[in-house]
């Protein structure tokens, strides 16, 4: 009866370790759809110094994610240009089935955008200030919240519904933000935050929230990530892979080892 006490106290311990995965970097190798004007041979629609993606990091520990966009754009985000420029911080959506944009890597998924794309993105991380607006500063931080997206809200983007093109510059059709449907209740709540990076033009976005809802469905190991500002002035899209253990794995494993010791040592008695 000890012996299968100790085999339960061991198989509750290692059901509750979390399995941990270490930052994987998405390279900002994605420009998205056609810009307006001058700049289709461009990733960077305006100032590099301004809307600049370098890239994003996306980690996982326990149930708790962690996605960091590292941007020039949020180093600048205070300023009077961005401010003139009418440019806010964009929702970061996923993917949970995988990430499948039209084109290559080559030429830089230039066709790839909200209408085209065969990537299903069916869940969005929203911020509760997308940035500054006349007289009213900015935010540096604040409340998340993770939705659905199918049937709860809608969705605008560059160029799309939600922006009116008018005579600015947009890359088209790319995700910009998600507006939850009244009454829409969000999966779970975290937080984000703008940190700069010293002794560089880049600071970078962090989104922090649990995915516990999203790991107890049948997901791909693979996810898609975007984000991009209100303009798609700059946009980064990839994949990252995402460990969904199986607590039983543990277990299974766990009372493996303990019941080969058990017998070894039934055997020399």
């Amino acid at each position: 009866m000890k012996f299968f006490s100790i085999v339960l106290s061991i198989a509750v311990f290692l059901s509750l370790v979390p399995a941990d995965a270490g930052a994987y970097t998405i390279e900002d190798n994605y420009w998205g759809g056609t810009p307006t004007h001058n700049w289709s041979s461009r990733d960077v629609i305006g100032d590099d110094d301004y809307y600049d993606i370098s890239k994003m990091e996306v980690s996982i520990s326990g149930n708790i994610m962690t996605v960091e966009v590292y941007s020039s754009f949020f180093d600048k985000i205070g300023s009077s240009k961005i401010l003139n420029d009418k440019t806010n911080m964009g929702d970061l959506f996923i993917s949970t089935s995988g990430w499948n944009p039209v084109g290559t890597e080559a030429n830089h998924y230039q066709t790839d955008t909200m209408t085209t794309t065969g990537t299903t993105w069916d869940y969005v991380v929203t911020l509760d200030n997308h940035g500054q607006t006349a007289g009213d500063g900015y935010a540096t931080s604040g409340i998340l919240s993770l939705y659905k997206i199918q049937g709860s809200g809608s969705i605008e983007a560059s160029g799309l519904n939600g922006l009116d093109p008018g005579n600015w510059v947009y890359r088209d059709g790319q995700l910009y933000r998600f507006d939850p449907d009244t009454g829409s209740n969000a999966l779970n709540e975290g937080t984000w935050a703008i940190t700069d990076i010293s002794g560089t033009i880049y600071a970078k976005l962090t989104f922090t929230f649990d995915i516990s809802d999203l790991l107890a469905q049948d997901t791909s190991q693979e996810w898609g990530f975007h984000w991009a500002m209100s303009c798609g002035n700059d946009v980064i899209e990839g994949e990252a892979p995402i460990p969904n253990p199986e607590p039983s794995t543990f277990l299974l494993t766990g009372l493996g080892i303990l019941g080969a010791a058990y017998l070894r040592r039934k055997r020399k008695q």
